[in-house]
C-alpha cells in the first residue's frame, strides 16, 4: 500500500509544480488589481493587489507539507480521524495523502479560476470548486467506512 500512497504523494507534488508554474507564467499579464475573494456563485467580491495570487501555491503547498507530516505520523493530534483508521497506518497514509490530492487540484481550480476572472476570460469563478469540497466529503465518509469495516473484520 506504500506505492499507493507514494502515488498520490506525487500526483500532489505534480498538481503543486502546475499550480506554481501556470501562476508564475500569467503573473506579469495580470492587472494591478484582482478579485481576491468570490461569493457562493463565483462572482468576485473583494479586490486586492496582483501580488495576492500568490496566497493559492503557498498556501497548498504549506498544507501538502503539513499533510506530508500528518501521513508518517498518524498518532499526531493535528489529525483528526477516527482510531480505527488510526490503527491501520497504511490506510491512514493513504487517506491523508488522498486528502493532499484534493486539497492540492481544489487550490489548483481556484487558482487558475482567480486568474481567469483577473484577466477577463470568465466573468465568474465555475462551481467546480464547491464540487470538489462535496467530493473530498464524500472520500472522507467512505475511507471512514472502509476503516470501520476493517476494525470489524479484525475484531471477528
Amino acid at each position: 500500500m506504500a506505492l499507493a500512497a507514494n502515488i498520490l504523494r506525487f500526483f500532489s507534488i505534480l498538481v503543486l509544480v502546475v499550480l506554481w508554474v501556470y501562476t508564475g507564467v500569467r503573473f506579469p499579464s495580470l492587472p494591478q488589481e484582482i478579485p481576491v475573494h468570490f461569493d457562493f456563485h463565483g462572482n468576485p467580491d473583494n479586490y486586492g493587489s496582483r501580488n495576492m495570487i500568490w496566497i493559492e501555491p503557498v498556501v497548498a503547498t504549506l498544507l501538502f507539507l503539513l499533510l506530508q507530516y500528518v501521513s508518517k505520523n498518524v498518532q499526531s493530534p493535528l489529525l483528526n480521524i477516527p482510531q480505527s483508521l488510526r490503527e491501520n497506518k497504511w490506510l491512514a497514509e493513504v487517506f491523508v495523502m488522498g486528502m493532499s490530492v484534493v486539497v492540492s487540484v481544489l487550490f489548483l481550480v481556484i487558482g487558475y479560476g482567480s486568474i481567469q476572472v483577473s484577466s477577463g476570460q470568465s466573468a465568474t469563478l465555475s462551481y467546480l470548486p464547491l464540487i470538489l469540497v462535496g467530493l473530498m466529503f464524500v472520500y472522507m465518509l467512505v475511507f471512514f467506512a472502509v476503516a470501520s469495516r476493517l476494525k470489524k473484520k479484525e475484531n471477528s
